[in-house]
């Protein structure tokens, strides 16, 4: 498909974690029963986002990636581990849609769980990725420098 897997540091700065994501300060992710802070400014990665922000500071477009890792979070219950996997991706190119997402999407899912796997797409989540496009191209060089009248997409 295309993509280069991309690892990083599971012990980050606050900057990656949540500032370069427009995490604001005061955010309930960022409060301590939350997220395992080691000191004010660095702490164990709450998701693998911080890879794609170092991603989009040393890559040119076009570029495809993927940060599978290891992620923290204060929760622990039953129903919760204070540690997870995620597996995040993201994509940077220019003419590139909704539907190229969801033909990757059915891609990947028909690869892991075999062909013929039944894929519903539910219009709310896709309601919010359209309007996370919006804001990125509204925004352009405050989100990421090189992102101006570019698509991005984080799935």
């Amino acid at each position: 498909m295309g993509f280069k897997v991309l690892t990083g540091p599971e012990v980050e700065y606050d900057y990656y974690n949540f500032e370069a994501l427009n995490v604001p300060k005061d955010h309930p992710a960022r409060d301590m029963q939350d997220t395992f802070f080691i000191n004010d400014n660095i702490l164990l990665r709450s998701q693998t986002s911080s890879v794609q922000v170092r991603a989009m500071e040393k890559l040119k477009p076009p570029f495809k990636v993927v940060s599978p890792g290891r992620t923290y979070r204060a929760d622990s219950d039953a129903t919760h581990s204070p540690v997870f996997h995620q597996f995040e991706g993201l994509v940077v190119d220019e003419n590139i849609s909704l539907i190229d997402l969801k033909s990757m999407l059915t891609k990947l899912l028909s690869m892991l769980f075999g062909e013929g796997t039944k894929i519903r797409f539910i219009s709310h989540l896709l309601s919010q990725a359209l309007k996370l496009m919006q804001h990125v191209r509204h925004a352009g060089e405050k989100v990421v420098s090189y992102a101006k009248e570019q698509a991005l997409w984080n799935f």
